[in-house]
């Protein structure tokens, strides 16, 4: 038989946060000191000690990260094209569309 952790209550609450991870931007991440933070100001839960929970997560990011990137591998979202140029861009010049330039006019005969 397994021994129920301290932290099984409040499993559910981390690995949402551990999810969000993945798409926040690098700044805005869960730090381990700001989970447990979280978990004492937010939800009421003082009954873990900060390397219990360190162990959890050392464990846990990875797990989270490997389910998410095999959801995606089987549901790949729409693809987009970051940076690059817009279709029929011309370097140094702009967009053809805009180009108010006036028609050539025809060769003298």
């Amino acid at each position: 038989m397994m021994r129920r952790s301290a932290l099984d209550p409040a499993k559910g609450w981390i690995d949402e946060m551990l999810r969000s991870n993945l798409t926040a931007p690098p700044k805005q991440r869960h730090t381990n000191k700001r989970i447990l933070d979280r978990l004492r100001d937010e939800y009421g839960f003082t009954a873990v000690a900060y390397i219990t929970l360190n162990d959890y997560l050392r464990v846990r990011r990875p797990q989270i990260k490997e389910q998410t990137d095999r959801a995606r591998a089987v549901h790949p979202g729409p693809r987009r094209v970051l940076g690059g140029r817009p279709r029929g861009h011309r370097p140094g010049g702009g967009h053809p569309s805009l180009d108010r330039s006036p028609p050539s006019a025809p060769p003298a005969a």
